[in-house]
């Protein structure tokens, strides 16, 4: 069978068309996708910071520690009783029994306005599980919460056979507030 020419083009036009609507459809189309998801988050960090820079200079924005915890670099208006609760908050989640908690000194971090208060945590707990999963509760609660010291060790029950293990924690807030 002999195509003429006209035939021919008209079979190239179709061929031609198929190819770019396949493209678009499996490549260009989840592209776009991908970039109207990256337009949004652009839009919200964009708002965040326009709030951010509209505060005046000794304003404090109203963001409370039930609302932080979102990856930002410090807390606003932190006090002891939020770092007890949101250690202790934790703890519980991880199945950790906490025995003792010490609210070291706030002291002023290399940024101006900026302030680290040290609290040592001394914990028990069943065994290494339960510890790594509360390390991984800290790290994932954003970096206003850091872990910088930790010693664990086994625990000996009166008969002498191991019975879970100890240790000692230390946890740094960063916060605006002195």
């Amino acid at each position: 069978m002999k195509l003429s020419k006209r035939e021919r083009a008209l079979l190239w036009t179709v061929f031609l068309m198929a190819l770019w609507l396949m493209f678009y459809r499996f490549y260009m189309e989840p592209i776009l996708i991908q970039l109207d998801g990256c337009e949004e988050e652009i839009r919200e960090i964009q708002s965040r910071m326009e709030r951010i820079s509209s505060r005046k200079s000794g304003e404090q924005e109203a963001l409370s520690p039930e609302e932080a915890g979102q990856g930002q670099l410090f807390y606003r208006n932190l006090t002891a009783g939020d770092m007890d609760r949101i250690l202790r908050e934790l703890a519980v989640a991880s199945q950790i029994e906490l025995l003792s908690f010490e609210t070291g000194e706030t002291s002023p971090m290399g940024t101006a306005g900026f302030y680290q208060t040290p609290v040592k945590l001394e914990f028990r707990c069943a065994g290494l599980n339960q510890w790594s999963d509360l390390a991984e509760r800290i790290g994932s609660w954003g970096l206003g919460l850091q872990v910088k010291e930790v010693s664990l060790w086994e625990e000996e029950t009166k008969d002498g056979a191991a019975g879970g293990r100890k240790g000692t924690m230390t946890v740094m807030f960063c916060h605006e507030n002195e």
